[in-house]
Parts: C-alpha cells; sequence; structure tokens
C-alpha cells in the first residue's frame, strides 16, 4: 500500500523497539490496524486518531512519521496520565518535519515528553484547535496559531 494507504506502516515497522511497555495489539503485520489498542479509524479504515498516552513510548518519531496519515485528526502521546503532575518523557528530538504537512491534524498533545527544537512547523497545520505541549524542552517563538 501507498503513503496514503490504511495501514500505519511507518509507527508498525518500528513498534517492536518504539513502544516497548504498551501491549498495543500491533503483530502480526497482517492484522487489522484498526482493531490495535490506541488506535481508531474511520468508517473507511483511516487512522483518525492515535491515543498512547502512558504507554512508555521511547525515542525519537520514526520517519516518514504518523503525520502523514491523511485523515489524522488526533494524536495523545503524552508520557504522564496527568498533565499536571508529569513522569519524565522518553520521547525525545525534534518534532518531525513532515507535521507541517498533516492538513487534518485538530488536536495534538505532547506533552510530559523531553521533545526539544522549534515548533515553526505548526504554523502551516490550518486546522489545529488544540495543542498541549507542555513540559517539554522546545526553543524559540511560539506561532501565532491564530494566523492559520
Amino acid at each position: 500500500m501507498g503513503a496514503n494507504a490504511r495501514v500505519a506502516g511507518p509507527v508498525h515497522a518500528d513498534s517492536r523497539g518504539w513502544l516497548p511497555g504498551c501491549k498495543v495489539g500491533w503483530d502480526p503485520p497482517t492484522a487489522n490496524h484498526c482493531t490495535w489498542n490506541g488506535i481508531t479509524c474511520d468508517m473507511d479504515g483511516f487512522v483518525v486518531k492515535i491515543s498512547l498516552g502512558g504507554c512508555g513510548l521511547k525515542g525519537v518519531f520514526p520517519v516518514p512519521s504518523i503525520f502523514t496519515f491523511k485523515r489524522l485528526q488526533w494524536v495523545q502521546m503524552p508520557e504522564s496520565q496527568s498533565p499536571y503532575h508529569p513522569a519524565p518523557g522518553s520521547l525525545q528530538g525534534p518534532l518531525p518535519h513532515d507535521l507541517a504537512f498533516s492538513t487534518s491534524l485538530q488536536r495534538l498533545e505532547l506533552y510530559g515528553n523531553t521533545f526539544s527544537g522549534t515548533l515553526e512547523m505548526l504554523e502551516n497545520i490550518v486546522g489545529l484547535i488544540q495543542l498541549d505541549l507542555h513540559f517539554n524542552e522546545f526553543s524559540g517563538p511560539i506561532p501565532d496559531l491564530a494566523k492559520s
């Protein structure tokens, strides 16, 4: 299947090392991804929500990342279950540049990790209505999302 395919290829390919603490049921690779824990699909079988908070995610986003999923609307990957009591996060490094092309994304919750770098790619996400990135290590200005 191609880049617009229903299968969560980039995430599945790295799931053994990237999701060590979360039993998401992502194996075997031929399984129906819409039944995987933390994955919500629309009626056509496209991933619209990824909710993996508290799974002990580790490392950096694989490239290409989940943000290439054409119908992805909501991403929840906080390391702490509570935004008020963060646990030390294990997702780190800059946010992937393909986040800028996530045209369907409405909600992005990545709090309680150790992401770093700038947030300039967020300026291009016109439908973003909820953004929660606190308890990370970003630098530079916060983009004016009202212009989007």
